[in-house]
């Protein structure tokens, strides 16, 4: 919910979100303590970071993340990660988002506040607009 509340909420209602097939997970007490207690050890990471590491943890999932420090905590307690790409080349190689739309994603995120590496994502961009499929 911290995630939620914080970044997609201010694009989409819970509704819309659950109309995509998106469901929002709430953090129990429980959680809420064992963030606070990792951080403690580990202020480099933030409630965010480990709210989206609990999940990760809670239902067996993959941990897309960009953020090093993060990644290597989660690594380190045999959690899979990956970035950004991976989940783009993922929806895209599993046509679960068209090669265009996929170039367009990748094309506004670089326009914004996120560090992706440029020449890879120039790359996937050209070869996904000449996709039509």
């Amino acid at each position: 919910d911290i995630i939620a509340d914080e970044e997609i909420n201010r694009s989409y209602t819970r509704t819309q979100l659950q109309e995509l097939g998106i469901s929002i997970n709430e953090l129990e007490p429980d959680e809420l303590i064992r963030i606070m207690e990792i951080m403690e050890r580990h202020p480099e990471l933030s409630p965010k970071d480990l709210s989206a590491y609990l999940f990760s943890v809670k239902y067996g999932g993959i941990l897309i993340s960009g953020d090093g420090a993060l990644r290597t905590f989660a690594e380190a307690h045999q959690i899979t990660c990956h970035g950004t790409l991976w989940l783009l080349d993922h929806l895209v190689n599993r046509r679960l988002l068209v090669p265009p739309e996929g170039a367009n994603a990748l094309k506004r995120m670089l326009k914004g506040k996120r560090w992706l590496p440029r020449a890879e994502c120039e790359m996937r961009i050209q070869v996904w607009r000449r996709r039509l499929r």
